[in-house]
């Protein structure tokens, strides 16, 4: 997807966030009109849910997004008298259209938020393990991720089943490219062969600001990239080192690397 079909993507989904959901806004004292209005129907469901007004940045980080969706619809549900837990899941199941059919042929009533009643419902460690997952979906995402040493290319520094820390923060941390997956796994449901994600949505390619241009020898993490029935961020990650970068002229002549004609010599 453009950075426009983005655009145009999100505000069909946020359309569609107000037209299931309009009515528990006004039964909350809000107009309903606000619950069509980006970022401010966010704030607002905060508000609604008795929740600090900073979980907004949460909604719409890619993944982190759809657990504080989760969250919200639970905590929407609750706070109008539909504290089972099985309205959460039919709202889940059905992408929405239960809190619409709720929307449009029930009355919500607000009724405010219970924090005694949530806990028979959601334990203490339950909600603590969201968080914890929330928090390091972030850490994962933005700061730094372990990887696993796929291959046996660079043997002499690093061993094939060796772990590294790696920062994303050194060369610009990418954003999600596939919102649509299991947080805190790569592309495969562990213990299964089946995907952890879904391809229906692929946001275009971005990056935070960087800290430094990649050097040459520098060792590299990066997406495979001959893995092209899979999305950008969802193909194998293989570790490299950098022996040149754009401007350089390389060859390689009986096995000895010459960058802009002069030899090279490769750390162990």
């Amino acid at each position: 997807m453009t950075i426009l079909e983005t655009l145009i993507f999100t505000l069909a989904v946020e359309l569609y966030a107000g037209l299931i959901s309009w009515k528990f806004y006004q039964k909350a004292g809000h107009p309903a009109w606000a619950a069509f209005v980006p970022i401010y129907n966010t704030y607002l469901l905060t508000r609604i849910i008795k929740r600090p007004a900073w979980w907004v940045i949460l909604f719409y980080i890619p993944i982190v997004g759809n657990i504080m969706g989760i969250v919200a619809v639970f905590e929407l549900l609750h706070v109008f008298n539909y504290r089972k837990l099985k309205y959460t899941i039919y709202t889940i199941l059905t992408a929405g259209l239960y809190l619409a059919y709720l929307n449009y042929t029930e009355k919500p009533e607000y009724v405010g938020r219970d924090d005694k009643n949530i806990r028979t419902h959601v334990s203490e460690l339950a909600s603590s393990l969201i968080f914890a997952i929330v928090a390091a979906t972030i850490i994962r995402t933005f700061t730094f991720e372990a990887f696993t040493i796929p291959t046996p290319s660079m043997e002499k520094s690093l061993m094939v089943g060796d772990f590294l820390f790696v920062s994303k923060l050194q060369y610009g941390s990418r954003l999600p490219i596939t919102p649509l997956c299991l947080p805190l796994v790569h592309n495969r449901i562990p213990g299964t062969d089946q995907p952890s994600y879904l391809d229906w949505v692929q946001l275009p390619y971005m990056r935070l600001p960087k800290i430094s241009d990649v050097q040459r020898l520098d060792p590299v993490v990066f997406n495979y990239p001959m893995e092209t029935e899979k999305p950008v961020d969802k193909r194998e990650h293989y570790v490299k080192r950098c022996i040149a970068t754009p401007g350089d002229t390389l060859q390689i002549i009986n096995g000895q690397v010459y960058i802009n004609g002069d030899k090279q010599e490769m750390p162990d």
